[in-house]
């Protein structure tokens, strides 16, 4: 029995729309309600965080967050040790705990595309004579600020001396009070003082040079007055700094092989001490408590994230970073390595579309 016109077309209809169907579920893209609320390991780590609320990595992880319709919970760890393994365990989605790029770390997670990078640094503290008129006491100091001061003395006087007695060959004559007197003795005087009040721009104009030679001689002369001054300060302000930096015995990380150095536990500043070049080594828990072991004097030296140590001794004077910053290293976030790739995906994206939209530098100057 043949089946009618109409009941063929019916037929037609239902199995176009089984197959619409199918091929939406098939289809489907990931449903980001699966992750909409997503558990975040942090750990104190300044700038990049302080708590559950504050800190570059947070505030970058929010508008990550935001912009792929998720909602971070954050839960707060003593280190990144404990946030690593908070990952592993399922605890957490996502470890964002200044976590640096290390190929031991690399085998149990995944790591994001790196947001922030830094290096490592070393901070001592300065003696009690360090700075002002205290730390210029020591014979030893005194004699090498003596000598930078001397030196500059001698060239100010060969220069006055030269100018001086050029100006006055040049403009000697007796045909006005401005003018230099034609005796050696009373125009070279005069030619002395001029010299001195055209080199530091005060000018005072009893004397002034007339003739076009003469006011060549007093333009190159204020030249140079202006260069020699800026040298003057620049040469000062770098003695006064190496005599600072000479109140530590600490310059480098070749000078800690026979320090007590404090490291943070966990933080990619133990790979310093494969080095063989620390000598005892005191881990702290939190970047708290390394501050705290340099500043009672339990350790001669830190190391740490050079970020990280300018934000903790900035209101501290008597402490300082000494040295360059070294072992470079990049901080990323961290997935579960089972079933985190659809975050770490999201995250790089992310990432990737915050730097190349601006937003990312807006942060970062926001923050440092």
């Amino acid at each position: 029995m043949q089946m009618s016109a109409f009941a063929q077309f019916k037929r037609r209809i239902i199995g176009c729309l089984l197959l619409l169907v199918m091929g939406m579920i098939l289809c489907r893209p990931f449903p980001v309600l699966a992750v909409h609320r997503v558990n975040v390991g942090v750990c104190p780590f300044p700038p990049l965080i302080f708590n559950q609320t504050r800190g570059f990595s947070i505030e970058l992880l929010d508008r990550i967050c935001t912009g792929n319709k998720l909602e971070p919970v954050y839960r707060q760890y003593p280190n990144q040790e404990s946030v690593v393994q908070a990952v592993l365990d399922g605890e957490c989605d996502i470890g964002a705990a200044g976590i640096a790029l290390h190929p031991l770390i690399e085998r149990k997670v995944n790591y994001s595309l790196p947001h922030f990078e830094s290096g490592l640094a070393i901070a001592v503290m300065k003696t009690n004579n360090s700075s002002g008129i205290a730390g210029l006491m020591s014979i030893g100091k005194l004699a090498y600020l003596f000598e930078v001061l001397g030196i500059t003395l001698v060239f100010f006087m060969i220069g006055v001396s030269v100018i001086a007695h050029i100006i006055w060959l040049v403009e000697r004559n007796d045909q006005g009070e401005t003018s230099f007197a034609k005796s050696y003795r009373k125009g070279v005087v005069d030619a002395y003082w001029w010299a001195i009040v055209t080199m530091t721009t005060v000018g005072y104009g009893d004397k002034t040079p007339a003739r076009p030679v003469g006011k060549l001689v007093a333009a190159v002369w204020m030249i140079i007055g202006i260069v020699w001054f800026a040298s003057l300060t620049a040469t000062l302000s770098s003695a006064f700094t190496m005599i600072n930096l000479e109140s530590s015995s600490v310059r480098e990380l070749s000078d800690l092989t026979d320090k007590r150095v404090g490291i943070l536990s966990g933080s990619a500043g133990r790979m310093v001490h494969l080095y063989n070049y620390l000598g005892e080594v005191v881990y702290a828990a939190t970047a708290g408590d390394l501050e705290n072991l340099l500043m009672n004097g339990k350790v001669e030296a830190v190391i740490h994230d050079v970020a990280t140590l300018k934000y903790l001794i900035k209101d501290n004077p008597a402490a300082q970073i000494v040295g360059q910053v070294f072992a470079r290293q990049q901080y990323a976030m961290i997935v579960n390595q089972e079933n985190g790739h659809f975050l770490e995906e999201v995250i790089n994206t992310s990432l990737l579309e915050i730097k190349h939209s601006g937003a990312y530098q807006e942060l970062y100057d926001q923050w440092f």
